[in-house]
Formats: structure tokens, C-alpha cells, sequence
């Protein structure tokens, strides 16, 4: 999700992309919502993980004339952004994540002496231990996300006349 999200923006919009001096890596909630946005309903404590070396550059004050951001965080940046058509959706962490991916990563780089930090607002307590159980706190914002979108794609479905569509002429 997020090397393709900076690959879009950048064909997209022309907006580049550089590197971090650390991975910015863990849970991350948004505390800016864009709350007129359908692709927004119902996520109010919306939290995702984030898994990456860069990032894209965006001034949110002066951005490109067709492009919004949704979620934003003040830690990890833009987190969801759309073109104002609503034709583009760009989701820079990763929703998809399943409850142990971060601890996978996070032990692989260790076993490859790799100099990274443990995922920020992962583990309980706060700090990496092997015993404790990991509590997906992002599934019920990934979900409601991934639920959004489908409701814009139906909607979108209702609107459209697909049959008198032309996607290809011969």
C-alpha cells in the first residue's frame, strides 16, 4: 500500500518522495479527519500500521488543485488521500496488516542486525516481550475503511450506465 500509494501521488500529481533517517514504524491514529468524506463514516479513532523508510512530500496547506487529504496524523503524515473527482484513493500505511506482522518484521530485521526501534503503540506495555499476546488494535478502523470504499464503489455502480460505457472502440 505504501510504496504503490508514493509511486500514484508521484505519476498522479508530481509529488516526490524522500527517505527517512529511521523506518517509521507501528500504530498510528489520525488526528485530523476530513469529516464530510463517505470514505471517512464512522472513523472518528481511525489507527493503522505503518511500515516505511519513506514518504511522500506533501505541504497540506498548498496541495495539488484536485487532491484532499481524508486522515491525516501528526506523527506519520497523510494516512488516506483522494482526488476530488473521488476517482483516486491513496492509503499510505498498511490496514491490511494482520495482528503480527509488525512483531515478523521487527524480528526479522533483528536477526539481520538491522538498527531499527520497536513498532511505536504495538505492544502491550509498550515495550517487545516475547510472552505477551499482541491486541489488533487497528482491525475495527481497517475494516470500516475497506467497508467505506465498497459503499463508494456500489454507489459509483448505481450511477453509471455501464452498458453505454465505451472502454474499448475497434
Amino acid at each position: 500500500a505504501c510504496w504503490s500509494a508514493q509511486a500514484a501521488l508521484y505519476h498522479d500529481f508530481g509529488i516526490q518522495k524522500r527517505g527517512l533517517n529511521q523506518k517509521l514504524f507501528g500504530i498510528f491514529r489520525a488526528n485530523t479527519i476530513e469529516s464530510k468524506s463517505p470514505l471517512t463514516a464512522g472513523l472518528e479513532n481511525f489507527k493503522t500500521p505503518q511500515s516505511r523508510h519513506s514518504e511522500s512530500v506533501i505541504d497540506e496547506a498548498h496541495l495539488p488543485e484536485n487532491l484532499q487529504v481524508l486522515l491525516t496524523s501528526s506523527e506519520a503524515g497523510p494516512l488516506v488521500l483522494q482526488s476530488l473527482d473521488k476517482k483516486q484513493t491513496y492509503v499510505t500505511g498498511h490496514s491490511e496488516y494482520q495482528t503480527q506482522t509488525l512483531d515478523q518484521e521487527y524480528r526479522r530485521d533483528l536477526a539481520k542486525h538491522t538498527i531499527i526501534h520497536e513498532p511505536k503503540n504495538y505492544y502491550p506495555d509498550g515495550y517487545y516481550d516475547q510472552g505477551e499476546e499482541i491486541e489488533n488494535t487497528w482491525q475495527q478502523s481497517s475494516s470500516q475503511l475497506y467497508q467505506n470504499w465498497l459503499n463508494l464503489i456500489t454507489t459509483k455502480e448505481k450511477i453509471y450506465d455501464w452498458k453505454k460505457t465505451t472502454f474499448w472502440n475497434p
